[in-house]
């Protein structure tokens, strides 16, 4: 397992075997970003009931129904809680990969949530939230080796962003228009790995990956800190990617 300065708190219901990968993911994540909480809080469970239970102590009052630790994968609750849905992943569970990326994907998460807690900061778009922490994982997919998975999801994303102009129409409309249930996450999280690839080649991995949620302010749109880091408007940039996808 990759060695980091990150301290684990865990609560499960399952074997090493089945949560060796993602804790490998957390741990090299930790390690290679260097900034991100330094402990963490993990509830992994097959149970749903102990994941309810685990919820109500680490998040009380937070309604568990239809909450994303009860509908959907995973849910990072916060810059030092996650929460990690395990029977939404019986199909994956001896894909190492998959786990592995998953770890170092919601670690990122973490990253996020560190650097912008401590006052009431707007949000940032879903495609910036997700495609930063996909765009990382998949980054550490080639560099720990796991390249037929890497190439695996690269296929998959092309699929989807062929299907970008027909799904989305323009990367606005994905900002602020509710879409059908059934394109998230494939066309979210693979598109959206592009889109930050891009604002890497538009700027640095170290811009989209630390600079940009450090430098978020509570006063300052986010519109605002995505040009001041990036070099460019918002609206320059949705013309890019619609350019690129349409």
């Amino acid at each position: 397992m990759p060695a980091s300065n990150l301290e684990l708190n865990i609560e499960t219901d399952l074997s090493d075997d089945l949560i060796r990968p993602f804790l490998c993911g957390l741990n090299a994540a930790a390690r290679d970003l260097g900034v991100g909480p330094s402990a963490l809080n993990l509830a992994l469970f097959n149970d749903k009931a102990a994941m309810k239970e685990a919820i109500a102590r680490f998040l009380p009052g937070m309604p568990f129904e239809g909450s994303p630790p009860d509908i959907g994968y995973f849910g990072f609750m916060g810059s030092d809680v996650m929460f990690w849905n395990y029977p939404m992943t019986l199909d994956y569970a001896t894909d190492e990969a998959f786990i592995f990326r998953v770890g170092t994907h919601e670690y990122f998460h973490g990253v996020q949530a560190s650097l912008l807690y401590g006052g009431t900061i707007e949000p940032s778009p879903s495609w910036l939230n997700e495609g930063s922490a996909e765009y990382f994982a998949l980054e550490m997919l080639e560099d720990y080796g796991y390249t037929d998975h890497l190439e695996r999801w690269k296929f998959g994303a092309e699929v989807f962003v062929a299907d970008y102009a027909t799904n989305l129409g323009t990367l606005r409309n994905w900002e602020t228009q509710p879409f059908p249930p059934n394109l998230l996450p494939y066309v979210n999280y693979p598109t959206a790995a592009r889109i930050a690839e891009m604002l890497v080649g538009l700027s640095s991995e170290d811009a989209l990956l630390k600079t940009y949620w450090s430098e978020r302010k509570a006063e300052e749109p986010w519109q605002e800190t995505f040009e001041r880091v990036f070099g460019l408007t918002v609206d320059d940039f949705y013309a890019m990617v619609d350019a690129e996808f349409s």
